[in-house]
């Protein structure tokens, strides 16, 4: 019978924090253009940080903004800060104007950084996925003493090298509800394994874990200011649904309000309550136990909104 993972293990962090949603994408529509001693200006522009909000702002200096095209957050920021002397000679709508523009910046940082992703996504629609194809799709890799993770042949391969160890690496998002879908097999090493998703990543403290063994175990915890717990079960469970040995598995977690659901293999083997973490990050996991050599590969990562 295999044992939870104990809290006072070595845990390595892959990730570094997420600075996702600071590029929140905001389509401006160009009205008129105006020059004010050299400078030129554009009035009346339409933004929509979502379909609900509406309003006319100035931006000064146009140099980063397309028709009919898309800026970022940081672009409003450098359009709406820059040639701040050229105030002086703006009629008195354009000021009012320029100073929502400034009132919009501050509401545009707090929002890009804050709001997680799924709120502009509907229900059903997909989040975010990878295939592992390009190595440039920002999820974090690593190479340590205590093994490797990184892109390898069209899927996300670790290789934990080192005792009672545990690798996790995340793509950088800020979510909520979330479904997580992905496949994983095992390359080689112990039966004895730790492979999984996670959900609500906060940092190397705070996260949910839905993890499976090669041998047919499974667990779904949470790690919470440092102190690891399963949740709704004492020690991992045996369940017939795991494919063992070098068989690859299907993996679905669903992390919705304050439930916790996971499938494998398309079979429900836990249903699980917890208040503890409300949005963070989605990753991989892959550790070890006793023995060491652990090698998996994941492919097919989906997260989908409930």
């Amino acid at each position: 019978m295999l044992v939870p993972v104990q809290s006072d293990e070595r845990v390595m962090d892959a990730a570094a924090s997420s600075n996702w949603g600071r590029g929140r994408l905001l389509r401006i529509a160009l009205r008129q253009p105006r020059i004010i001693r050299g400078v030129q200006c554009f009035y009346q522009y339409s933004i929509s940080a979502h379909a609900a909000f509406q309003r006319r702002l100035v931006l000064a200096d146009s140099v980063r903004v397309r028709r009919q095209g898309i800026i970022t957050c940081e672009e409003v920021k450098c359009l709406a800060t820059r040639n701040f002397d050229t105030i002086g000679f703006m009629e008195n709508h354009q000021i009012k104007n320029f100073l929502f523009a400034v009132l919009f910046l501050l509401f545009c940082t707090h929002s890009c950084s804050a709001l997680p992703l799924d709120w502009q996504v509907d229900s059903g629609g997909v989040l975010f996925q990878d295939n592992f194809s390009n190595p440039s799709s920002g999820w974090q890799r690593a190479s340590t003493v205590g093994g490797i993770l990184d892109y390898d042949g069209g899927g996300f391969r670790f290789m934990v090298t080192a005792p009672d160890f545990n690798f996790w690496s995340v793509p950088g998002l800020n979510l909520q509800n979330v479904i997580v879908d992905v496949d994983v097999g095992r390359l080689a090493g112990p039966i004895e394994n730790r492979m999984g998703l996670l959900c609500r990543y906060r940092d190397e403290g705070n996260y949910y874990f839905f993890a499976i063994s090669s041998d047919g175990y499974y667990g779904v915890g949470k790690v919470v200011n440092g102190t690891l717990s399963l949740v709704g079960q004492a020690e991992m469970n045996y369940t017939p649904a795991i494919n063992q040995g070098m068989t690859a598995n299907h993996l679905h977690a669903e992390c919705v309000g304050n439930q916790l659901i996971f499938y494998i293999n398309e079979k429900p083997v836990a249903l699980v309550t917890d208040f503890d973490l409300a949005e963070g990050d989605v990753g991989l996991l892959a550790g070890t136990f006793d023995e060491t050599g652990v090698d998996v590969i994941f492919d097919n990562f989906i997260v989908t909104k409930p």
